[in-house]
């Protein structure tokens, strides 16, 4: 039988790097590229959910900073796979939801707000346009789940 290497980034043209802030409590995962609509974008999420699973196992944050600031997304649900975080973090499903925030443009904001059901003109508290901004409520959020009973 005859073997080959795989690797993970084959699969998909998206770039993903990830940063931590400096106590390591925050995991922000910065996405590049263009997502391909409908089921052709399936390798992509694919390649997300991979990723962000392995740079889970190894950080072990007390939130996530999804940073699509600059990723072109249209359409396509598989993309959802990736909002679960508890699935990477082997959190207690007893426990409080695992603090996630979102980074957005103008070039998956509207696609985006479709697939996580909320208004694009009013997102939920989690959403943002600027790092900063997503960093400071990751941070206050990550507190508060890390103090929870």
């Amino acid at each position: 039988m005859e073997l080959r290497e795989v690797h993970v980034g084959n699969a998909s043209a998206l770039k993903c790097r990830f940063w931590v802030d400096r106590s390591g409590s925050i995991l922000v995962a910065d996405v590049d590229g263009e997502y391909r609509p409908g089921s052709q974008g399936n390798p992509d999420a694919d390649f997300l959910a991979a990723k962000l699973a392995e740079h889970c196992a190894f950080v072990r944050p007390c939130a996530l900073v999804y940073d699509f600031r600059d990723l072109r997304y249209v359409w396509g649900n598989s993309l959802l796979r990736i909002f679960n975080a508890s699935e990477f973090m082997h959190v207690d499903p007893t426990s409080p939801p695992f603090p996630r925030v979102m980074v957005v443009s103008e070039a998956c904001k509207g696609a985006l707000a479709s697939l996580c059901g909320f208004d694009p003109e009013r997102p939920p508290e989690w959403v943002f346009e600027e790092l900063d901004a997503a960093l400071q409520y990751a941070e206050v959020a990550a507190q508060k789940w890390l103090d929870a009973p």
